[in-house]
């Protein structure tokens, strides 16, 4: 005769084996490209994509140019998923310009100019995970950072004279 068997906590042993299995799709998740990155778009801005070098060193005589724009693609990366398309870049000079050239939601074929704190009161008020959380003093970095979220997600996209448009509207 065999000893009989014990049973174990078989709950238990699952919640482990689920855990062991959800572990590389976690891994896989934060090292995914960004949604955009999937997409087919018909914009040059999004044929070129840059992933920067993780803790790189910089050359002391580096033209200040050269420096900022990879400490502009260091910043924007991770909102991208680590590789950063070209169209992101041009998205960041209307950022730090503070006017945003924006599609026409009635004529698709015109565009105009927004200032940037015009741009975190629309979204103020018709996002509702910004809402009351924009601190006054960082309402243009905190725009800025919610709409690289927005370009990264593919809700928005730049064309190719750099308009801002929705998604939906390509």
């Amino acid at each position: 005769m065999s000893k009989p068997r014990r049973s174990k906590n078989r709950s238990a042993h699952q919640k482990q084996r689920a855990r062991q299995d959800a572990a590389p799709a976690a891994r896989d998740a934060v090292n995914a490209p960004c949604p955009l990155y999937g997409k087919t778009l018909p914009y040059r801005g999004y044929r070129e994509w840059m992933t920067p070098i993780g803790g790189a060193q910089l050359p002391e005589d580096m033209p200040e140019d050269l420096a900022g724009f990879h400490g502009t693609l260091q910043r924007i990366a991770p909102l991208y998923g680590g590789s950063v398309p070209l169209a992101a870049l041009y998205l960041e000079q209307q950022i730090s310009a503070g006017v945003l050239r924006l599609q026409s939601a009635t004529d698709p074929g015109v565009a105009f100019e927004v200032d940037l704190p015009d741009m975190a009161t629309v979204l103020a008020e018709t996002a509702p995970l910004v809402g009351d959380d924009l601190p006054p003093d960082d309402v243009d970095e905190d725009t800025g950072e919610l709409l690289h979220q927005l370009h990264a997600l593919g809700a928005l996209v730049l064309d190719d004279h750099h308009v801002l448009r929705l998604a939906d509207r390509v």
